[in-house]
């Protein structure tokens, strides 16, 4: 707890190999992750204005039924998230040099070299909850950034982005 700063906690978060950057990722380097969610919306039919307001004559209209439609939508959701952990692996004081011996878990193969999957991060309250609300409800890729990692804007991808042009048209002709 002593390497955790003041304002900050610790959170471990756990990924396969490929969603985490297959064990390139060590304790010290600085990660982003994506995700990838499905967000419902409801359309209203266009024929139905008004939708709730009561009429003049004292009745309430009554309610369409709405049609929802699904996107998906990958976007960064946290940048630059210190790495305190990897597995048993923990980030060595600054300015100290740390050599830590892993003991392999009970009943894995001799000389198993699985890459780590399982991290230990250094977050503020709200990224946290970013984090947990990622996991709890979407899919979530991990990057491994370098030391001069400067945080940037995105809009996010959906397919109607994806291809940065008009997809009906690029398939279709015309």
């Amino acid at each position: 707890a002593d390497q955790i700063p003041s304002g900050k906690q610790a959170l471990t978060i756990s990924t396969d190999q490929v969603r985490g950057v297959n064990g390139f990722i060590r304790p010290g380097d600085r990660i982003n992750a994506i995700l990838t969610i499905d967000i419902e919306f409801d359309l209203l039919p266009e024929s139905a204005p008004g939708f709730g307001i009561p009429s003049g004559d004292g009745e309430e209209p009554a309610q369409p039924e709405e049609e929802t439609e699904v996107v998906t939508l990958s976007r960064y959701v946290l940048q630059g998230i210190p790495v305190l952990a990897v597995d048993r692996d923990v980030r060595p004081r600054e300015g100290e040099r740390q050599n830590v011996t892993v003991t392999p878990e009970e009943g894995a193969p001799e000389g198993d070299q699985t890459p780590a999957t399982v991290f230990t991060l250094e977050v503020d309250a709200e990224q946290a909850e970013k984090f947990v609300y990622a996991f709890e409800n979407g899919s979530v890729w991990l990057t491994l950034v370098p030391e001069d990692f400067v945080e940037v804007d995105t809009n996010g991808v959906t397919i109607e982005n994806l291809f940065e042009g008009d997809l009906v048209q690029d398939i279709f002709g015309g």
